[in-house]
């Protein structure tokens, strides 16, 4: 069987990795040709710089599967990621379906996948949605009944496939870490939230929701924290009038009530910043015991009980509030050229969408004039931010899809 150059390049790496190595140099013109028993080998599988994977349909005994990219946050320079070998461009994903022995499924730092089909795939176990920013609809999942590990955080999900059977089937499950926005796709009013609640004290329900986090991956929400916030901000957006409000008067109302409510952590982050060192001095990395406490700064939760957060803890707040009043939000992570922090990504904004318009908030700086409030375009922030590429993209984004530098459009 024949294959681009690209695939074949892939296939024949996963076969030396099964101890296959075929010596078929890759300028030899049989180097694209597999046979049907190489092919069965495969049961592992990464792809990486490719924009097709229907070709996953002929490796029959595939079990795990990994479709990842270089983290798009980092990329704060000029260039287009199509093209570039550090980022898939996939468009279609409809083919994981076809893999009847799909066990473990990961899908990492992907600017185009908008929508995951799992239906049928009856052997999966492991599940791993990260960082995959327009991925807004995930079907199958509820109809999963042998799930172990499930993790997904930094997603927009606006759409999760009957979340009720879906925690029903995971109750056994080791580990369930659903992305926040599944939460707010689901629960749309107190009394859902309730039940979500009674559930969680019937012991009927097993999981917890995630945010994004800069430093230690991903912050987790209990069902009791995640409601029991949910129902304080959606009762006083309530008695506000809000619900139905515009959305400038809500991001404005967010934006006040936030930097009004909550202190700048400036003390704190100090103090995990030097633990943070003396961590990397001993362990070389955060070690799992010590993620929970290094990611309370930037915790929604966390923040709005102890009243005080770090950038990130502060934009997970407002995003938090936003998502309530049905505002798209995102938690952007860019190098603030105003910090003395000289890291890649020192800071955290967040993009909203204000009438079909997105606009960049900066609750940590802008907190100190706050009669001058207003959402900044991709021009006006980058006066004294870096962003990424895809914030670039996205600023540039038409009905018609992405500008390239040659004129022509993405349609991710």
């Amino acid at each position: 069987m024949e294959f681009s150059l690209v695939e074949a390049i892939n296939i024949d790496n996963a076969l030396k990795k099964k101890g296959i190595d075929r010596e078929i140099g890759i300028l030899n013109k049989a180097f694209p040709f597999f046979s049907l028993e190489q092919l069965a080998v495969i049961d592992e599988f990464v792809v990486e710089g490719s924009e097709d994977i229907s070709f996953l349909r002929h490796l029959p005994n595939l079990r795990k599967v990994i479709i990842r990219s270089f983290d798009y946050d980092r990329v704060i320079a000029t260039g287009e990621y199509q093209g570039n070998s550090y980022f898939n461009q996939i468009h279609d994903f409809s083919v994981l379906r076809e893999c009847q022995n799909l066990e473990d499924l990961y899908i990492e730092n992907d600017i185009c996948i908008r929508e995951l089909d799992v239906s049928g795939l009856t052997k999966l176990r492991n599940v791993y949605l990260i960082n995959n920013p327009r991925l807004e609809k995930i079907s199958g999942l509820d109809e999963q009944h042998h799930l172990e590990q499930v993790v997904m955080y930094g997603n927009n999900i606006k759409q999760f496939t009957n979340i009720t059977d879906y925690l029903y089937n995971t109750l056994d499950a080791k580990q369930n870490i659903l992305d926040i926005s599944i939460f707010f796709a689901c629960i749309q009013s107190i009394e859902q939230a309730r039940k979500l609640y009674d559930a969680y004290l019937k012991g009927l329900v097993h999981v917890s929701f995630a945010e994004k986090n800069g430093l230690t991956n991903y912050t987790t929400h209990t069902i009791e924290q995640i409601t029991s916030l949910y129902i304080k901000f959606r009762r006083l957006f309530e008695q506000k009038g809000l619900m139905l409000a515009e959305d400038s008067e809500k991001i404005s109302y967010v934006f006040r009530y936030v930097v009004g409510y909550i202190h700048f952590a400036t003390e704190e982050i100090e103090m995990r910043d030097k633990l943070y060192t003396e961590l990397i001095e001993t362990y070389r990395g955060i070690p799992e015991f010590y993620k929970r406490n290094m990611g309370a700064l930037h915790n929604s939760f966390n923040t709005y009980h102890f009243r005080s957060g770090n950038c990130e803890g502060i934009v997970n707040l407002m995003r938090f509030m936003l998502s309530i009043l049905g505002i798209a939000t995102e938690n952007v992570h860019c190098h603030d050229r105003r910090c003395k922090q000289t890291m890649e990504l020192n800071h955290a904004l967040l993009r909203a969408c204000d009438n079909g318009k997105w606009l960049y908030y900066d609750a940590t700086y802008d907190r100190k004039n706050i009669k001058r409030f207003y959402g900044k375009s991709f021009e006006e922030i980058t006066d004294y931010v870096d962003l990424s590429i895809f914030e670039k993209m996205i600023s540039e984004e038409t009905e018609y899809g992405i500008r390239q530098s040659n004129g022509t459009f993405i349609k991710c």
